[in-house]
């Protein structure tokens, strides 16, 4: 199936826009969006969501109530859109899913935990609005969008906004040493990491070598999006984030993020500095490739 899929003919996905409801979904995805979910996650009442804190837990319920909104599927336990990692007073991951009509997944993944506050100074706040209320906000709004997206797709998109990456990946490396479906079912993951600073229009891609086709596709697709995009420039972020796991297990998967700036794990990184165009277009650029391999 991943082999099909790499030769496939690419086309702008000019296909994905020709259909109406696929176009309407597309721009439901939208810059303002991207701000106020970021206002949220990243605002002092959360405390810098670290997963051990109960900011974390606000803010899955934040995340769990949209999904449940916009009509998504809970993959967690018991029914609820939780998944446990198992660790006591560590919050949980956050996973739904668009069912499709076949036995294949697609995974959008982003983390939303970040630092506890430190203990002195007039800002005690790691408010983590790049690092990675940004990458949480996209996630939302794709998964809106994909809710509105007709007709189903033929493998489920899979919504997975993971706790503790800033404790060493607890977070994902739970979900593929327990997944909830076989990890050969996953065609692919795009996860999103600090994807709003930096340059207005600069994005950064990796792949680990595992997804030259996936890199291909995000290619042909940007035809519609027009971010600069600039692939295999930093192989050091490999093992740095929710996407490493899925490395390691063979999962083809991309990882799109910006490069460390001056208020990375720094109390200032405040939601009034992120470039919430740049948020949008990564995010409805991951929505024209998932959309591509999801229907395929």
């Amino acid at each position: 199936m991943r082999l099909a899929l790499a030769v496939l003919p690419l086309v702008a996905c000019a296909a994905v826009q020709r259909e109406n409801t696929a176009y309407d979904a597309l721009a439901s995805i939208r810059a303002a969006d991207v701000q106020a979910h970021v206002d949220y996650l990243a605002s002092d009442a959360l405390e810098g969501r670290p997963a051990d804190g109960e900011g974390a837990l606000v803010a899955a319920d934040y995340l769990a109530a949209h999904f449940e909104r916009f009509g998504l599927r809970p993959l967690g336990d018991d029914g609820t859109y939780f998944r446990s990692i198992e660790e006591e007073g560590i919050a949980p991951n956050v996973v739904a899913v668009l069912p499709g009509t076949g036995p294949d997944y697609f995974l959008i993944t982003a983390h939303y935990d970040h630092l506890p506050p430190r203990e002195s100074g007039e800002d005690r706040i790691y408010n983590g609005a790049d690092d990675n209320a940004s990458g949480t906000a996209a996630v939302l709004e794709l998964a809106e969008a994909f809710a509105l997206l007709k007709p189903q797709p033929r493998a489920s998109v899979v919504f997975v906004c993971f706790t503790a990456e800033e404790m060493g990946l607890r977070g994902s490396r739970h979900f593929t040493e327990h997944p909830p479906f076989p990890l050969e079912r996953i065609l692919g993951v795009i996860n999103l990491d600090m994807i709003s600073r930096g340059r207005e229009n600069l994005i950064f891609c990796e792949d680990g070598g595992t997804a030259d086709w996936l890199k291909s596709l995000a290619e042909g697709c940007n035809d519609a999006v027009g971010v600069e995009i600039r692939f295999d420039k930093h192989p050091e972020w490999i093992p740095a984030s929710d996407h490493y796991p899925f490395m390691q297990a063979g999962v083809p998967t991309l990882y799109f993020g910006v490069e460390d700036h001056e208020d990375y794990h720094r109390v200032t990184d405040h939601a009034d500095r992120i470039l919430p165009e740049l948020a949008k277009r990564v995010a409805r650029l991951t929505f024209l490739i998932t959309t591509h391999v999801v229907s395929g």
